[in-house]
């Protein structure tokens, strides 16, 4: 709990509405663009900026780096996922050091682990490294409003589009609810889980996450290997 109210001390997440369409663009406009070695968003070049701290990075350069990610040969959602457990459970343990050693080898794999940056900074802040525990915060920051710019989740319609099952739970948690249940869904060919929701003023709603990119090409990657 003491982690949770030491995330909200830095950030406060916000919900623009916008289309289903990743701010207007397709996702196979994102796959050629991050694809493209001639152009300005080739991923490797993105996510080496990224990885670098480059302070001029843009909104737009946010989306391509954190959904651009699925259409690499390293993204696998769900085999990253218990090495992201595995993860808060050092830092629930106060296991600075090995967290932060783990952090390094899950962001060598996914360069937009949400789960990563937030853990790590917890762990440097618990280890009295503030400067570095803000810089992975910031990343954590713009990684988790590229994904919130993405839909409301107040509906089939206008989700949240994640590229991993842990990013939407991060959304849960970051926003202090408390999960009543929580179910996956087919709707209109795409995926969804819904997660009916308490906050903290004792209001219930659903929330819904367009899991269809981790559910489909991460299910795949997943039985490949």
């Amino acid at each position: 709990m003491k982690k949770i109210f030491w995330i909200f001390t830095f950030f406060c997440l916000a919900c623009p509405a916008h289309a289903q369409l990743i701010q207007g663009l397709s996702y196979e406009t994102i796959k050629e663009q991050v694809n493209d070695a001639e152009g300005v968003y080739y991923y490797p070049i993105l996510a080496k900026r990224f990885m670098q701290n480059d302070i001029s990075l843009k909104s737009i350069d946010y989306l391509m780096l954190y959904y651009g990610f699925v259409y690499q040969e390293a993204y696998n959602p769900y085999k990253v996922m218990a090495l992201e457990d595995s993860l808060a459970k050092l830092t629930s343990e106060k296991k600075g050091a090995e967290a932060i050693v783990l952090a390094n080898k899950i962001q060598e794999k996914n360069p937009v682990s949400l789960t990563s940056y937030v853990e790590k900074a917890y762990s440097l802040h618990g280890t009295k490294q503030e400067s570095i525990a803000i810089v992975e915060l910031n990343k954590y920051r713009a990684l988790m409003s590229t994904l919130m710019g993405s839909g409301t989740g107040d509906s089939y319609e206008n989700p949240i589009v994640v590229i991993s099952p842990k990013d939407a739970e991060l959304v849960v948690l970051a926003h202090k609810l408390t999960v009543l249940s929580k179910s996956m869904n087919g709707n209109g060919g795409r995926f969804y889980d819904v997660y009916l929701v308490r906050n903290d003023k004792g209001k219930q709603y659903p929330i819904y996450f367009d899991i269809t990119l981790p559910y489909t090409i991460g299910m795949k990657k997943l039985s490949e290997r």
